[in-house]
């Protein structure tokens, strides 16, 4: 009875240990189970969300930035326009004073008042709205291209619809003011019986007393406005089915990748019937909010095929538009379920580790419990079981190496140093692309294989390692058998106790090509930056030769017309070809300093830093005199030995991009200084600006490529990463920028500062 008693403990104590470690087992795992299969479909489901989130973000920014855009145009409508009649005014002047300048010592005032009307009288501008007319102080109307019948006649006392007297304003302001504008209510031409509002700038030609005007029709400009955001818009392409389209709040369609579909009413037209219980819900929008809507009829421009879209839809009632984009569902299907697999992938994985990992235990569990009584065979088989486990663990190890040699195109070799044998591996032969017959072969095969030109500077590595025992490191190239010429990294050390040298050798063909791509698109990047810097030099030719070309133009008219009047002198004809001649002069000498900035020479020189700030602020001062920005400078004149024109360019970029930061500053008193010091044997060159600085959370990405705070039509991006690739890579120097705020004439400002530091000249850095 006892011995039964016995038995059944000891069958107890047995089984017992296995049988609740297997039960437990089953437990947890189908926890981590049902846990596992929760925890997905929760993922999957954020997943989902997630992306849709993104998506409606992405549209909603874009929809933003195109209603920011056309807030932007139409708040600088009158200023745009403002400066367009002025403009044109400064050209009706000049024309006024050259006439009057040449004639009014031999011609009566009558006589050269017909040559001015019969020079303005047909001028015509703003797609032939626009035309210029001259008032007497008095009243008196001396010219009206539209409408002749005035002139000789006082207009003084013309009123527009609201009773305001137009002449009496305008009087008041070449009195007071000698210049400005004024807006009034004119009868429109188009539409006769009605009066439109028209912006109207004058002007005083002082020695005639006259009062010179031109003006534009508020309306019309806005419409050429609104037309140029619709172009821009309509021209974007934000992926290959993601657009703008425009529409007003009637229901035309304004813009619409399918040119059919412009002008048609979505209200009306049958085509559109699946918009119009949307569009009713946006119209009842107000400016500023902004709404989604999904709708499943919504054509595709790649496929043609009516699909369901998500669009973002805004109103701009400023002009009465609503503008609007979307993206289609089936876009985000792909990756929906891409990150699904993904996911199902990964738990799938991790469940296999668990049931694993679990069955392990279990077993080993099972084992301590049952080799518990027989203590002799445990040790035995925990000593079996360990070596078991290091044996398929050092197994595992050498294929998880061996595998991660094929992927990095690693292999091994040893070198006998006794008889100069070489043992190569198979990856080794393989990267090699030889047979087994050369896994033992004599070190001095490789020189058939190593590109000649290399073989040398291997050998004396080699070498150089046996002799000293440092470390080798080699690059050289090999050619295969197939003709491929591959890029081998070598490395070895000494393994003094075995008398060799173990090594291993990794394909890096992949990546020298890769270099050398990236070589190529920095030269590509530095050719943009150089068009792009020859574009704004191009618009400096142009602001430079205006005033000499229409100075010689009116020579050459004014000697004409007095030979064909018969009062041309000698001493007049000789003064116009002086004056013909100088102008000549100076726009040859103009092409001749642009045509050296842009010689391809990158030979290091000596010059003084003098020179370059003239001959950069030669090639810029026209814009910054046309835009009223003062230069001011404190230069040290010191020599530096590099390369003058590039160092002209980055001085070029860096002014250019302060002459755009000007663009949004009002109201300021726009300066640039240029410092030149120097500073423990450095040169230092600052550029500060007074335009408000860089924008702090851009500030540390205007170097990087591409990267530009401009519209796509008015910048790059490269001008900066190019100026930092010249300055560090070509001039051996470095490029800081910060904003700093400074005072100037007791005035507190903020603006950005551009620091070049480059090496001073002396004997040794010309010799370096």
């Amino acid at each position: 009875m006892i011995k039964n008693d016995e038995h059944k403990i000891l069958q107890i104590i047995k089984f017992s240990p296995p049988l609740v470690i297997v039960f437990a087992s089953i437990i947890i795992t189908f926890l981590i189970y049902v846990d596992y299969k929760n925890t997905l479909e929760v993922e999957k489901s954020q997943i989902k969300s997630s992306f849709i989130n993104k998506k409606k973000d992405f549209i909603k920014e874009h929809v933003e930035i195109a209603i920011r855009y056309a807030n932007k145009e139409l708040k600088n409508t009158e200023l745009k326009l403002r400066s367009k009649l002025s403009h044109q005014l400064i050209n009706a002047k000049t024309i006024i004073n050259s006439i009057y300048k040449n004639n009014k010592d031999t011609k009566t005032k009558e006589e050269i008042t017909i040559l001015i009307k019969d020079a303005l009288r047909d001028i015509r501008f703003n797609k032939g709205r626009g035309y210029f007319f001259i008032h007497e102080m008095n009243g008196v109307n001396v010219l009206h291209p539209i409408l002749p019948s005035r002139e000789g006649t006082n207009i003084s006392k013309k009123r527009d619809k609201n009773g305001v007297q137009r002449f009496k304003v305008v009087q008041d302001i070449v009195k007071e003011q000698t210049s400005g504008y004024a807006i009034f209510d004119f009868f429109y031409p188009l539409e006769k019986e009605k009066q439109k509002k028209k912006l109207v700038h004058v002007d005083k030609f002082e020695p005639y007393n006259w009062m010179i005007g031109t003006g534009e029709y508020i309306e019309d400009f806005e419409k050429e406005i609104q037309e140029k955001v619709v172009n821009h818009l309509s021209s974007i392409r934000i992926s290959e089915d993601k657009f703008f389209i425009i529409l007003n709040k009637e229901g035309t369609i304004i813009s619409h990748p399918f040119k059919n579909y412009n002008n048609r009413n979505i209200l009306k037209d049958d085509e559109f019937i699946h918009f119009r219980e949307q569009f009713e819900q946006v119209k009842k929008l107000k400016d500023g909010e902004g709404a989604y809507y999904l709708n499943n009829h919504s054509l595709k421009l790649s496929t043609n095929e009516k699909i369901p879209k998500l669009w973002f839809v805004k109103p701009f009632d400023k002009w009465n538009w609503v503008i609007t984009t979307g993206f289609y569902l089936s876009e985000i299907e792909p990756l929906i379920k891409e990150k699904e697999v993904y996911l199902e992938k990964k738990y799938t994985d991790y469940l296999n580790t668990i049931i694993v990992s679990s069955i392990i235990v279990t077993i080993s569990l099972l084992f301590i419990s049952i080799y518990i009584a027989r203590i002799l065979e445990e040790s035995f088989l925990r000593y079996k079981n360990k070596l078991e486990d290091e044996i398929t663990e050092n197994i595992k190890q050498k294929n998880i190496l061996e595998k991660a040699h094929e992927v990095a195109y690693i292999g091994s070799w040893e070198l006998q140093i006794d008889n100069m044998q070489l043992d190569l591996s198979d990856q080794a032969l393989l990267i090699a692309e030889l047979s087994s017959n050369y896994k033992n072969s004599e070190f001095k095969a490789l020189e058939n294989m190593v590109i000649k030109a290399d073989w040398q500077d291997f050998y004396k590595a080699v070498k150089n390692t046996i002799n000293t025992g440092e470390e080798l490191k080699s690059i050289y190239r090999i050619v295969t058998s197939s003709g491929q010429i591959k890029w081998i990294h070598c490395r070895g050390k000494l393994n003094a106790e075995k008398n060799s040298i173990l090594g291993v050798i990794q394909d890096i063909t992949e990546t020298k090509n890769l270099e050398k791509e990236k070589q190529k698109q920095e030269e590509l990047l530095y050719q943009q930056s150089k068009m792009a810097a020859m574009g704004e030099m191009i618009g400096n030719i142009a602001h430079q030769w205006r005033q000499p070309l229409s100075s010689i133009s009116i020579s050459a008219s004014g000697a004409k017309f007095q030979k064909e009047m018969g009062i041309l002198t000698d001493e007049i004809f000789y003064s116009l070809m002086d004056t013909i001649n100088d102008k000549t002069q100076y726009l040859s000498q103009t092409i001749d300093d642009f045509r050296n900035f842009y010689k391809p020479d990158k030979t290091k020189n000596l010059f003084t830093t003098k020179s370059v700030y003239e001959k950069t602020i030669k090639l810029v001062s026209t814009q910054f005199l046309s835009k009223q920005i003062q230069i001011n400078d404190n230069i040290e004149d010191v020599e530096i030995f590099s390369i003058e024109n590039e160092l002209i360019q980055v001085l070029i970029n860096i002014l250019n991009n302060a002459r755009d930061a000007f663009e949004k500053t009002k109201d300021i008193k726009k300066f640039v200084s240029i410092n030149i010091y120097t500073e423990d044997k450095k040169v230092y060159i600052e550029i500060l600006d007074n335009a408000g600085g860089v924008p702090i959370h851009i500030i540390d990405r205007i170097f990087e490529p591409y990267f530009t705070t401009k519209h796509q039509s008015q910048g790059t991006g490269i001008g900066l990463y190019m100026s930092e690739e010249i300055i560090k890579k070509h001039l051996n120097g470095n490029i800081y920028v910060k904003n700093k705020e400074f005072t100037y004439e007791d005035i507190q400002y903020k603006g950005a500062s551009f620091t070049i530091v480059l090496d001073k000249f002396t004997n040794s850095t010309k010799e370096s």
